[in-house]
């Protein structure tokens, strides 16, 4: 996850991650990197839940720790997950440390390890459908579908990546326009 999510939102090949991940470990940014590991120590959990609480508030806390289990059968897992070694230093108490891309890799990593413990987001989906008839009487119907984000929880800090929108999938956001059953669209 971290070579691939550094490939998305940093656009760095995974060995160039890597090999900055093995920097910011030398160095005691990071815990070690090569692990596939999900899971927090004690020690862990409770020093970002205090970094979640003083960065952003009681209410982005999540209510209580969570603990995420490995997907993979194959997972080596004998360490815990990477995070920054002290999670109240944040990117910005390091910058002076780190060159450009350690510092966005570093903010990478701090920002997923906050989130892991943060409150979830809460928002409200709305759906619309449309009927028409086509010029040449064919019945066509038209679907949008948007969701507002009435809490941004997690999302305040850290927001996973998709594959790139650049696909030409067509998907974008924009905000749906007032309306009403029987309402005429132009």
């Amino acid at each position: 996850t971290l070579q691939q999510e550094g490939g998305r939102k940093l656009r760095l090949s995974s060995s160039q991650v890597m090999r900055l991940a093995q920097g910011l470990y030398e160095r005691g940014f990071i815990t070690y990197m090569r692990t596939d590991n999900v899971a927090l120590s004690e020690e862990a959990l409770a020093a970002v839940r205090g970094a979640v609480t003083s960065e952003y508030g009681q209410n982005f806390l999540s209510p209580a720790p969570k603990q995420y289990q490995s997907k993979s059968k194959n997972a080596q897992e004998a360490l815990e997950a990477i995070r920054p070694t002290t999670p109240l230093r944040s990117p910005q108490a390091v910058q002076a440390e780190l060159n450009s891309q350690e510092l966005a890799l570093y903010r990478l990593i701090w920002q997923r390890t906050l989130a892991s413990q943060m409150a979830d987001a809460t928002g409200v989906t709305v759906s619309v459908r449309l009927g028409a008839t086509a010029a040449d009487a064919t019945d066509c119907t038209f679907a949008a579908s948007g969701t507002t984000i009435t809490f941004p929880g997690y999302r305040a800090v850290y927001v996973e990546s998709a594959s790139d929108d650049a696909d030409g999938d067509g998907t974008q956001e924009a905000l749906l326009p007032p309306l009403a059953q029987g309402d005429r669209v132009p």
